[in-house]
């Protein structure tokens, strides 16, 4: 992952550091699409000193193996997930490998499921609509690609799988 966004530890560490400011003592926090628990240890220092608990949903059975972030890591699609009340939902680069639907479905589910002040957190990649800057945002990502040694046929081999998602 670090190969293909040079600035995934930078914004993981945004995520918790947004996060942070909505969990209270005793708080529950859902991390969607958790991965192996990036932006749940950002947040360890939290969920230990306020006794909260952490939630991490992946439905990728090698993510949730290879989970190393405090509280517990679960197997589902995140749409499908059967969530209880919670203070802070963080959707750290998820919703955009979902379909649209799908992400409403999520959405509407997780806005259902809010303890009052409670906040759902998005971070995801998109690509600017138009113009220079849709040019200028791209070439930034694919500079840092092959900045980390992403060769250029697997910059464009992966964009082409991105099609119509």
């Amino acid at each position: 992952m670090r190969q293909h966004l040079a600035w995934y530890d930078l914004a993981a560490d945004a995520v918790a550091l947004i996060a942070r400011h909505y969990i209270p003592r005793g708080g529950v926090v859902y991390d969607i699409g958790c991965s192996t628990g990036n932006v749940g240890r950002g947040l360890g220092d939290v969920i230990e000193g306020r006794d909260v608990r952490l939630i991490g949903v992946d439905n990728c059975a090698d993510m949730v193996a290879a989970y190393q972030a405090p509280g517990q890591c679960i197997l589902a699609e995140a749409q499908a997930a059967d969530y209880e009340p919670f203070d802070v939902a963080i959707l750290f680069l998820t919703l955009m490998f979902m379909t649209v639907s799908d992400r409403h479905e999520l959405l509407s589910k997780l806005r259902s499921r809010m303890k009052p002040g409670a906040a759902i957190i998005v971070f995801d990649r998109t690509i600017a609509a138009s113009g220079y800057e849709a040019t200028v945002m791209m070439r930034m990502v694919w500079n840092g690609k092959l900045r980390a040694g992403v060769s250029m046929a697997e910059v464009a081999e992966k964009e082409m799988r991105l099609a119509g998602v």
